[in-house]
């Protein structure tokens, strides 16, 4: 941001800024910052002026964007404090020094004491809140630019930070925007292959047409306006890492969790609230189960009111709706930034929040930096506790957790193996919940054997995920080992091996990238075992086949009464293997050559090779003339229950219901089941529709299905 443009913005909503101030700051910052790049390779000074472009969208007076300009000159130049108070006075000489202390706290880190350096965070805060709020708009554009860092343990370790430290308290601080961005950036950083999954799963579900945002707005807006309430209804989407947060704690799909998108009404009074609330529950069924909460008569300790509620709206679409006033929604967007008291100045002291006394209070209570640690129990981290490990770093975990769901912390292998902790001393068992401020141990064996029971023991979703995934592994391992021994069973009934190519080999003829993909398919009953060996030995098809082609052939050969309406007598036809056309289907006759043609059904795949040679087709029909007795050749998939006579109940019932039997030949074969593929022959379709009717009624059979000739 250029230097008029900072001035101007700041001078839109605080007219009595200092303008030649502002100028100074900025062209301080750019000379002292001149010659340093950051790791992107960009001028240092971009950041600076990022920094305040950030704050003056929070509409931060004049001495705030000042000290975001100088924020980095104490640390970084040769610029000391003194200079800073001369220049631009007490005030911003003391938010420039907050924010260096900040600086150089590393919340996260092995090697530094977390519990010291948190209550120093806290200290420096509780001085003046812009503090904070200058170093959450430098965490903000340092989250931006993280993916210039070249170290990937850096990225993380920053990444962590943010979300552990910096989030909760932006949220605290009412800082909507800010915590948002910085949660997906972070969320990004730590966990990409989710934060891409749930970003292609919003894309696809808002392809299908199941986010229908714009109808919902005018609809509710239109009933309001009917109701004589003035009003501004806002849509909105749920960010990827608050629809992580629900999936791990609500372990649902994302079609699951129903407000992935959801509405806010802004009116402009309390009263207001409460009449477009009735409204919207007189008209639309309130969904049951606690969604509905009045943060308007009990705000949040952050100060932020509204009225959540949650309902079935237009189109049955699940829907979650806020309400809130025009000045509630600017406190809940800009946070202590909204109070016009602090825009004055009058009131920058953070102390009267109450989160913040909370924690002022326990420092003063509390022996030692630890012990203010454990008994930190306040909204900011209320379903949090925090471990030490043997070098003494701290790590955060939900209340409940236990020394198990601590284990995952380092890996499925250590979790898997983990039999107890010794925790302050004495010996603890893996389902023991942990407690704030505990020394953790943990004790680990080789010999220990996973145990699903353990899904529903576990509390985090750290651990759930890792051992979900090592279960679901050993799982698939089994089956493919299973479908692996089938395979080659049923290949030994047509006498002959496979070797992994040709498995490959086939998968990838079958569309398939792996050959994993096409084992969970067979095993799924997606694909049948003679597909897969059919396509790894195109003989077996070429017998199993050879005597119905060899039908059609014989037939096309009679001077019968023509079965084809459409084809002129000089014509000649034959039936298509690929799909086995039989009459009373609707058919299509494909052009090879002067006069010669071949009937497919219209819904045969082969068909998509003609699309591009429109002059091929023709359109023709069956003869259904009661003069055209021409037999049609069928061919038919049985699965029966494996029994001594079932084959033969099968014959009779195809006897008595008039169909010829041709060829028949068994597929596969279990105790269980008997998978055969039967050629038969049978008048016209509605015959044939007759005889599967028939077959499906028995018993005895578990399925029957026409089959194409393939």
């Amino acid at each position: 941001m250029r230097q008029y443009e900072l001035i101007e913005k700041v001078k839109s909503y605080d007219k009595n800024a200092d303008e030649e101030a502002l100028a100074r700051a900025y062209v301080l910052a750019s000379k002292v910052h001149h010659d340093q790049k950051r790791e992107s390779g960009e001028p240092y000074f971009y950041h600076p002026t990022s920094v305040a472009q950030i704050l003056t969208e929070y509409k931060m007076d004049a001495n705030t964007i000042i000290a975001a300009l100088l924020h980095d000159t104490v640390e970084d130049t040769p610029t000391a404090y003194e200079d800073i108070e001369i220049l631009f006075g007490k005030d911003i000489a003391n938010l420039v020094e907050g924010v260096t202390k900040l600086s150089k706290i590393q919340l996260i880190n092995e090697d530094a004491k977390q519990a010291q350096n948190f209550q120093e965070l806290v200290l420096a805060t509780s001085k003046d809140i812009r503090i904070l709020m200058i170093k959450m708009a430098d965490r903000l554009h340092n989250m931006r630019t993280l993916y210039c860092c070249k170290n990937p343990e850096k990225r993380k370790r920053v990444a962590n930070e943010t979300l552990e430290i910096y989030i909760p308290l932006a949220e605290r601080i009412g800082m909507h925007k800010i915590q948002t961005e910085m949660e997906d950036i972070a969320f990004q950083t730590l966990y990409p292959e989710a934060y891409e999954k749930i970003q292609k799963e919003l894309q696809d579900t808002k392809a299908k047409g199941k986010i229908k945002l714009g109808k919902l707005i005018r609809q509710i807006k239109t009933l309001l306006t009917k109701n004589h309430i003035k009003t501004e209804v806002i849509g909105r989407t749920k960010m990827p890492y608050s629809i992580w947060k629900k999936l791990q704690k609500h372990h649902d799909s994302i079609e699951e969790i129903f407000d992935l998108t959801g509405l806010r009404i802004l009116v402009k009074s309390i009263p207001k609230c409460y009449q477009a609330l009735g409204i919207i529950h007189t008209h639309f069924k309130m969904i049951p189960g606690g969604r509905f909460k009045d943060y308007i008569s009990t705000p949040k300790d952050s100060g932020y009111r509204s009225i959540h509620t949650s309902v079935i709206g237009p189109d049955n679409q699940r829907l979650e709706i806020q309400i809130r006033t025009f000045e509630m929604n600017e406190e809940a967007e800009f946070g202590v930034a909204a109070h016009w008291e602090y825009k004055e100045g009058t009131n920058r002291d953070a102390k009267k929040y109450a989160w913040m006394r909370e924690l002022l209070n326990l420092i003063k209570s509390s022996k030692n930096p630890k012990e203010f640690l454990e008994r930190t129990k306040i909204s900011l981290y209320q379903d949090k506790i925090f471990c030490f490990s043997e070098k003494g770093a701290v790590y955060s975990l939900p209340k409940g957790a236990t020394v198990r769901d601590y284990a995952y912390l380092f890996g499925v292998e250590v979790g898997n193996s983990c039999i107890g902790a010794i925790i302050n001393g004495q010996k603890k068992n893996p389902n023991d919940v942990l407690q704030d401020g505990e020394s953790v141990q943990l004790l680990n064996s080789k010999k220990g054997l996973v145990n699903p029971k353990w899904l529903t023991e576990l509390t985090t979703a750290n651990a759930k995920a890792l051992l979900s995934a090592y279960l679901r592994a050993q799982e698939i391992q089994k089956m493919e080992k299973r479908v692996r021994k089938e395979l080659e069973k049923q290949a030994d009934n047509y006498h002959f091996t496979f070797q992994e190519n040709d498995l490959l080999r086939a998968a990838h003829q079958l569309n398939y990238k792996t050959v994993s993909d096409l084992l969970a398919d067979l095993n799924q009953k997606k694909i049948s075992y003679s597909d897969v060996l059919h396509t790894m030995h195109p003989e077996i098809q070429t017998s199993l086949y050879q005597r119905t082609l060899n039908l059609f052939k014989k037939w096309t050969e009679r001077p019968q009464t023509a079965p084809i309406l459409g084809l002129k007598a000089e014509d000649k036809f034959t039936l298509a293997p690929c799909c086995h056309p039989v009459v009373g289907e609707s058919i299509v006759a494909i052009r090879q050559k002067k006069n010669n043609y071949v009937i497919h059904t219209r819904e045969c795949p082969t068909l998509s090779k003609y699309k591009k040679y429109p002059d091929k087709w023709l359109a023709v029909e069956w003869n259904l003339s009661p003069n055209n007795n021409n037999p049609q050749p069928a061919r038919l998939k049985i699965i029966w229950k494996t029994g001594p006579a079932t084959m033969g109940h099968v014959l009779n019932l195809l006897n008595r219901g008039k169909a010829d039997v041709l060829h028949m030949n068994t597929l596969a074969q279990s105790d269980k089941a008997t998978e055969i593929m039967a050629d038969i022959q049978v008048k016209d379709q509605k015959h044939l529709n007759k005889i599967l009717d028939t077959l499906k009624q028995q018993e005895k059979i578990i399925s029957v299905k026409r089959e194409n000739g393939k």
